[in-house]
């Protein structure tokens, strides 16, 4: 068995056969494991693993002739709309990829033994409590997927799906925490005596306050960051994925 540490509990087992086999352990719950059909080569597998760790199973793949009128159709159509959004420029590839995610997990939850995709698309207020509410506590997860869901509501109002759904009413379960806080200049100094001039926390210190940089970023933070421009040094701040340049800052 093989443990993937760049995918918080994957494992990579194999058959007698030989063949191998995905599981993915759920998110506090060590005990609970759940197969996914495809490893992280496959397309798919982002979605797959990432419900997993949820709990939550999807199905190998939608069906490729869904019924008009269904809430597999409304999803199909508004993620093809969504690449030309993206295609466009008007829509981040990260939201697409979030919110088709989203959708995808809405569709698959399953209702009296039927999954959701397969239901006309015009739910009742209580189909849309269902489907938040077999996130469990990953009410961060869940506030995501209504998010898309109300975003795909909103495209479909004019091409022929329901209007006035009943999803811009249902309220996000998830509770925020509040953001970080800032350190105080106090903490600034007394950290800074602790860490003297050269020590990795110093560097580390001195990058995360003056490049403004996303958490996302910092750890991908090296040599190739610098850029020159002008004559002078530059930390370029961005990852590829987005296709833009989030930040420059002098150093």
């Amino acid at each position: 068995m093989r443990v993937w540490t760049e995918y918080p509990g994957l494992l990579e087992e194999f058959t007698p056969a030989g063949n191998p086999r995905w599981r993915v352990r759920v998110e506090g719950d060590k005990s609970r494991r759940i197969t996914i059909p495809v490893g992280p080569s496959n397309p798919a597998f982002k979605d797959h693993y990432e419900a997993a760790r949820l709990g939550i199973k999807l199905e190998a793949q939608i069906p490729a002739k869904v019924a008009r009128g269904t809430f597999d159709e409304q999803c199909e159509r508004f993620n093809a709309a969504m690449v030309d959004m993206v295609t466009a420029g008007v829509l981040n590839e990260d939201t697409r990829t979030g919110r088709q995610r989203g959708l995808r997990q809405a569709a698959n939850v399953k209702m009296r033994g039927r999954r959701m995709g397969e239901l006309n698309a015009d739910f009742p207020r209580e189909a849309f409590v269902h489907i938040l509410e077999s996130f469990g506590s990953h009410t961060g997860a869940a506030e995501t997927c209504l998010k898309a869901m109300k975003a795909a509501y909103r495209w479909g109002e004019s091409r022929g799906f329901p209007e006035k759904s009943e999803v811009f009413v249902v309220s996000s379960p998830h509770k925020g925490r509040g953001g970080a806080i800032a350190w105080t200049e106090e903490e600034e100094k007394k950290f800074l005596e602790t860490h003297g001039s050269g020590t990795m926390a110093r560097r580390w210190f001195y990058l995360t306050k003056n490049m403004a940089g996303r958490i996302g970023d910092t750890f991908d933070i090296g040599p190739e960051s610098i850029k020159l421009k002008q004559g002078r040094a530059f930390f370029w701040v961005g990852s590829q994925k987005r296709r833009a340049l989030s930040m420059w800052r002098c150093l």
